[in-house]
């Protein structure tokens, strides 16, 4: 579990440090948790690979079961490979970061570990993470982030708004990913927000009221909610990284 620890709180850093979006972010971080799931299941002897469980996830490289493995060692090679592919742009800071890393706790699992244990460790680890990068690599991402946007002239349609006045929505296109588990969103869809209306008898109206009312009002206690939720990139490893530092927490 150390293993898992540290190398999720360094993401958390590379994310923050690259100013990676939340879905992007939110990709990064699922993708990377299954390749250290697949890396180590077939050591275990209590849980099953996630192939065909997950969406277009067919084969997975399996360990052999007449030889001995690290897994700590699997665990990291892993992690490590998975990472670098998933941020082919990454600076060169956060690069060093990963490499180091992965070279410290590679130092650290090889005293007492037998050369050709190691050796087979760190191979295993690097063949899961190839076998997860070409799997993520066909879930759509190629095509459809950034993918461009045309404002519609209706009242109530995306506008930029403040403080930002972005050019763009966030990726708008993000929904036509292949999830990882459902057949599309859909299949969990949102009831969405109430109906845009500028009608001060509206349920619209009432809602979006209600939150400038409490934002001219705000208290230190709802500031302090404010601030600790914020998530926003380059500030904090975004929303879904934040999960993730509750959890190494």
């Amino acid at each position: 579990s150390d293993v898992a620890s540290a190398w999720f709180e360094l993401l958390y850093d590379v994310v923050k440090t690259q100013a990676t979006p939340p879905p992007v972010a939110s990709r990064i971080y699922g993708i990377t948790s299954v390749a250290l799931y697949e890396s180590i299941v077939t050591g275990t002897k209590e849980y099953q690979s996630l192939v065909d469980q997950l969406n277009g996830l067919t084969a997975v490289p399996l360990s052999s079961k007449k030889k001995r493995y690290h897994w700590p060692t699997v665990a990291n090679a892993a992690l490590a490979t998975t990472i670098r592919g998933l941020s082919p742009t990454l600076s060169q800071a956060a690069l060093d970061a990963v490499n180091n890393l992965e070279q410290r706790l590679m130092s650290q699992h090889q005293k007492g570990v037998a050369k050709s244990v190691h050796r087979r460790s760190v191979a295993h680890g690097q063949a899961v993470a190839a076998a997860i990068l070409a799997w993520a690599a066909t879930d759509g991402l190629a095509t459809t982030a950034n993918c461009p946007y045309s404002a519609v002239p209706a009242p109530g349609a995306w506008e930029p708004t403040p403080p930002l006045f972005a050019a763009n929505p966030l990726q708008p296109c993000w929904g036509l990913i292949r999830p990882m588990v459902l057949t599309s969103g859909e299949e969990c869809a949102a009831a969405g927000p109430p109906r845009f209306s500028t009608d001060p008898t509206s349920d619209f109206y009432a809602e979006a009221l209600e939150v400038y009312s409490v934002s001219v009002n705000l208290t230190d206690e709802q500031k302090t909610i404010a601030n600790y939720w914020a998530d926003g990139p380059s500030a904090t490893g975004t929303p879904p990284g934040h999960w993730i530092a509750i959890v190494s927490q």
